[in-house]
């Protein structure tokens, strides 16, 4: 040591070390700041988690008619109705979960991608229970 005071960040007029200044920013611990939408104001983010919602049940409404229409396309892909319909429905939750986090975390694009699976849905969904494939 060669007798100097340790250089102390909290005092003013001391000069600031880069190293010190780094260390002491990793040193206060994570924040739940990458959790927030960054940009995007709450009562947009709620508001897009609450349609999310909302297309997730039209969803499962569409999937649920499709399944019990029983059109003849259905008996081509047993995979489809594996345990009576709940893998399909399955994997339908699991990409609303998917939808859903991912818009709270501050991607509002994979919520408008999940408008765009859902339009699809709907239309080929239609197309399956009103018998016009």
């Amino acid at each position: 040591m060669s007798g100097r005071a340790p250089l102390r960040l909290d005092q003013p007029g001391q000069p600031v070390r880069p190293e010190s200044a780094a260390a002491t920013k990793r040193s206060r611990g994570p924040t739940n700041r990458h959790w927030q939408a960054t940009g995007v104001a709450p009562s947009l983010r709620a508001m897009l988690i609450l349609l999310t919602f909302a297309l997730g049940v039209g969803n499962f409404a569409m999937h649920k008619a499709v399944l019990e229409s029983g059109h003849p396309m259905l008996a081509q892909m047993p995979w489809f109705e594996m345990f009576g319909g709940r893998l399909s429905l399955g994997i339908e939750f699991a990409l609303l979960v998917g939808a859903m986090l991912l818009t709270v975390t501050g991607h509002p694009g994979w919520g408008l991608g999940y408008l765009g699976y859902t339009a699809l849905n709907t239309l080929f969904g239609w197309l399956i229970v009103s018998r016009q494939v």
